[in-house]
């Protein structure tokens, strides 16, 4: 019997859950940039701020909401020019440095 894959759902710092694919694409991409830039090294960070996080947000949940986010983000046409760009910046980084899990591949392959 297969596991049955759950949807991610966003969690803000209030506790509210948010379905990526019903998040506003501005309110979307900047949640990925704050996630991104407080998962990965510096040098593959991008121009936002860090926050701080409580230990709920683990690495796995981050990585988790990293692989579920970029896919939607791929998806949609609102995106700016610049934003584009950015998402571009971690598909790119994703694919040469992180490509140990499949999830990675996929993300890939959505962009």
């Amino acid at each position: 019997m297969s596991a049955v894959a759950l949807p991610f759902f966003w969690k803000d710092r209030h506790g509210v859950r948010h379905l990526p694919s019903r998040m506003e694409t501005r309110h979307l991409f900047y949640t990925l940039r704050m996630i991104w830039n407080n998962t990965m090294p510096a040098s593959a960070r991008i121009p936002g701020n860090l926050y701080s996080f409580d230990p709920t947000y683990t690495r796995e949940y981050m990585m988790g909401a990293i692989v579920a986010i970029v896919p939607e983000l791929a998806m949609r046409e609102d995106m700016t020019i610049e934003w584009r760009q950015q998402l571009q910046h971690m598909i790119n980084w994703l694919s040469t440095h992180q490509l140990k899990r499949s999830e990675h591949i996929q993300i890939a392959e959505a962009a």
